[in-house]
């Protein structure tokens, strides 16, 4: 074949264009929006590793969503009481005297008790975090102020996690178009995860305060959202923050497992389900999405070694 003929036939011959590898969808992400899509509302969440053990990894839906708080907004509070406590602005033994006037509804048991009780400073911050409890909630406030844990949070970089009032205490002025929509707090799950990650990594504050908050986030008691189906497994304990309304269920924490620590922020808000049961629907939901990052971050990464180190032999 000349030179001429092949130069021409080259010239006329369709061009084929590689195409880039098509990426393998995650399967993680797959099964998080499978669990959110069969909720009876609406669901953003956020989950980092936050610990060297395991490779990093990071999932979102709604990440950068802003989001009804309720009372995972607590967790804010007792950062910038710590901040307060470091500063000796504050101690963990000042007594507090519970008035007749403090007591609020919700969750809580202070409401029952009587006037007169006498409390140190750190009870009220572990009734708080504990049982969630609504009056301790704003004996801290009455200490703390809000405006210093608006202003720490924006210190912090987290310009979209505000308290904007005490607990079933109405303010005494017209609400912002802001408080009207979130309510109590306003927060998206990637702000919420950053923050959990600071605690963890211990980047803000100093070792011992960020123990103590850690200490007292273990002792939550609610069980029924992120810690529902991680209870049981071996050595994985959760230091967490719930909040409820009754379209809204939330819960933000640290999922600390062998393989290394998951910062979780979840929230399942507009629920058809209002029921207020163990078994809410959202309850449920929150539970399935933590499980699901477990599974694929910790279970699935502890298997999958084993079975090429095997595969070697």
């Amino acid at each position: 074949m000349s030179r001429l003929l092949l130069s021409a036939l080259l010239a006329i011959a369709p061009t084929v264009i590689a195409q880039p590898a098509q990426a393998s969808p995650d399967p993680l992400d797959a099964e998080l929006h499978r669990i959110a899509a069969a909720f009876h509302g609406d669901v953003a969440m956020a989950a980092r590793q936050v610990s060297s053990g395991f490779p990093p990894h990071y999932i979102a839906i709604n990440g950068d969503k802003r989001v009804k708080t309720a009372s995972t907004i607590k967790l804010a509070v007792l950062t910038e009481a710590f901040y307060q406590i470091k500063d000796n602005k504050l101690h963990l033994d000042d007594p507090i005297t519970l008035a007749a006037g403090d007591r609020v509804q919700g969750s809580g048991i202070l409401q029952d008790f009587q006037p007169g009780l006498r409390m140190t400073f750190e009870d009220a911050l572990t009734l708080m975090i504990v049982e969630s409890d609504n009056t301790a909630t704003n004996l801290v406030l009455d200490r703390v102020g809000i405006a210093p844990v608006n202003e720490r949070m924006a210190s912090l970089g987290l310009v979209n996690t505000k308290v904007f009032k005490k607990v079933f205490v109405p303010l005494n002025r017209p609400l912002t178009d802001e408080e009207k929509e979130f309510g109590l707090g306003v927060t998206t799950p990637n702000e919420m995860i950053k923050l959990l990650e600071m605690i963890h990594r211990r980047q803000i504050l100093d070792r011992d305060s960020c123990d103590r908050m850690i200490a007292i986030l273990r002792k939550q008691r609610d069980h029924d959202s992120m810690q529902r189906y991680l209870m049981g497994e071996k050595g994985v304990t959760i230091a967490s923050k719930s909040g409820a309304l009754d379209d809204v269920r939330n819960d933000v924490g640290l999922i600390n497992t062998p393989k290394g620590t998951i910062a979780f922020a979840g929230f399942a808000f507009n629920s058809k389900d209002h029921s207020w049961s163990p078994d809410n629907e959202a309850h449920i939901t929150l539970a399935k999405l933590a499980r699901a990052v477990y599974d694929e971050w910790v279970v699935k990464e502890t298997v999958q070694p084993k079975e090429a180190a095997a595969a070697q032999k």
